[in-house]
């Protein structure tokens, strides 16, 4: 991803599915939650969550997939 263009204040609610892996594999904006809705930073913020990892979710003695909801500043 290339330089943050989004100069906004405010918080920007995702949800994101973290595979088995621990990789996201889909962020999505939730307005609910959100104190903007700019289509720019909404894009960036969800481009954002798309590069992080996580530890896997573990169940019984495997990994799993877990939707999770996350806030950028």
């Amino acid at each position: 991803m290339g330089t943050a263009t989004c100069t906004l204040k405010g918080e920007i609610k995702v949800k994101i599915t973290v595979d088995q892996r621990g990789k996201v594999i889909y962020a999505k904006h939730m307005l609910a939650g959100s104190t903007t809705s700019n289509s720019t930073c909404v894009r960036e913020a969800e481009a954002l969550a798309k590069q992080w990892e996580f530890e896997p979710a573990a169940e019984g003695t495997g990994n799993v997939n877990a939707i999770i909801t996350i806030l950028l500043q």
